[in-house]
């Protein structure tokens, strides 16, 4: 947890690090607790490169999710914008029929023009764009996910999820770790919740749609509901 990379390279919002001086030094505890606590889009990037993306992608199966192919290879936040980008809609509409090993070698083989892809943040700003390419998780292979971390994580990285609770609930449990994401068109809550009586609960939920954005206020007030009945369990 205590050792240092440097921010070498930027994404885009959401995220604080992407304004931050290139070569900045932080520790692996630091970029984990933005990634988790505000979805720091150029934290995660940082931590994908320090860790290996052949390392991340094997723990893809290794915490349980049903279908590794889905979502193989994992992509960056900043790959993830360059695809979505209309000029690269035709990489876009090959992504998901590739297959992993195909999707790894649409990226090594266009690593330069999708460096060179300029990024129009308004892109993403009202409505679902290239919906295929996306980091795909059923809600059971997510509570799966909060699972393993509760098992194996160890203390910090339990401490990390606290961080933000994603929820005005937060005091009626005994713990609360939180992870949370969206664009337009996905939504995706988890918790991790300890109630008062002892028992631990993976609560999850998403909203996707393909026309349009999400109603996000809507979504929470469910999942809101949800979680008050979980704590009376």
């Amino acid at each position: 947890w205590s050792d240092v990379v440097t921010l070498d390279s930027r994404s885009m919002p959401s995220g604080i690090t992407q304004h931050w001086p290139k070569g900045s030094p932080v520790t692996l505890h630091t970029l984990a607790t933005l990634m988790i606590s505000i979805s720091d889009n150029t934290a995660t990037d940082a931590l994908l490169h320090a860790l290996g993306r052949d390392k991340v992608d094997a723990m893809v199966a290794q915490t349980g999710t049903a279908d590794p192919a889905a979502t193989l290879p994992l992509l960056t936040t900043m790959e993830l914008f360059q695809l979505k980008a209309p000029a690269n809609a035709d990489l876009a509409a090959k992504w998901k029929t590739a297959g992993p090993d195909g999707r790894r070698k649409l990226l090594v083989d266009n690593r330069a023009r999708l460096a060179a892809t300029k990024i129009d943040p308004s892109m993403f700003a009202d409505k679902p764009q290239a919906p295929d390419v996306e980091w795909f998780a059923s809600a059971r292979d997510e509570a799966a996910v909060l699972n393993w971390l509760r098992i194996n994580g160890g203390p910090e990285a339990l401490a990390i999820l606290t961080v933000n609770p994603g929820t005005g609930s937060a005091a009626l449990f005994d713990y609360t770790g939180f992870k949370g994401g969206s664009e337009p068109g996905v939504i995706y809550t988890n918790w991790l919740v300890k109630t008062n009586k002892g028992n631990w609960y993976a609560a999850t939920g998403g909203w996707t749609r393909r026309d349009a954005a999400v109603d996000e206020r809507g979504f929470a007030m469910l999942m809101s509901r949800l979680l008050t009945q979980v704590a009376a369990q």
